[in-house]
């Protein structure tokens, strides 16, 4: 009898969703969605959504992402194929997240898929206006790469600044979003005319 349950405690125990291993972090996971993430490792962190109780009680509070690199006691990743995770307007998100909010499992993903899970921009782009064009790279205030633009961003590039920067949402889907401060390098900018918005250049 006390072997019996044991094997059902031991099985029950295996079940539950375990941390991801550091040392065979590769391709893609999920996400606990009440997970700490940041832009910075030294950074403020912020969360897209609360879970109301255990984890192991909702295990389909989660978010899928792609696993870039380990840094520290943190992974660095990016939303993956078909995510609910998304950048506004941004593709290749790069966020930071502990290993522990990792679920241990690798995702399968279907290797044809090429959603990059990117948020549309729903600020129309007007003719004579600056704006930072798709495919620049986008870092945070301290330098780190963290964004590819998916879709224009309309800015107003002060004559002289060296560099622009803007808020844009991080979103998960069914829950909230999160503005994320991105700069781009002031020679990136196709210059226009009129302008719509007052942005931070330092």
């Amino acid at each position: 009898m006390r072997v019996a349950l044991l094997v059902v405690i031991a099985a029950a125990l295996a079940a539950l969703p375990r941390p991801a291993r550091a040392d065979d972090l590769r391709g893609d996971y999920k996400v606990w969605q009440d997970a700490e993430l940041r832009v910075d490792a030294d950074g403020p962190s912020f969360h897209l959504a609360t879970i109301d109780g255990a984890r192991a009680d909702h295990p389909a509070a989660t978010f899928a992402v792609h696993v870039i690199g380990v840094r520290g006691k943190l992974v660095e990743v990016e939303p993956a194929c078909g995510s609910s995770l998304r950048g506004r307007g941004l593709a290749h998100v790069r966020l930071l997240v502990a290993r522990a909010d990792l679920l241990a499992r690798p995702l399968k993903v279907d290797p044809a898929c090429k959603d990059l899970a990117v948020g549309i921009d729903d600020s129309p782009l007007a003719e004579g206006r600056d704006a930072i064009p798709v495919g620049t790279e986008l870092t945070t205030v301290s330098g780190r790469v963290v964004a590819t633009v998916a879709a224009p961003i309309v800015v107003n590039l002060v004559p002289g600044a060296k560099r622009v920067c803007v808020d844009r949402d991080v979103v998960l889907d069914g829950a909230s979003s999160a503005a994320i401060r991105v700069c781009a390098p002031a020679r990136a900018v196709r210059r226009g005319g009129a302008t719509t918005q007052h942005l931070t250049t330092r």
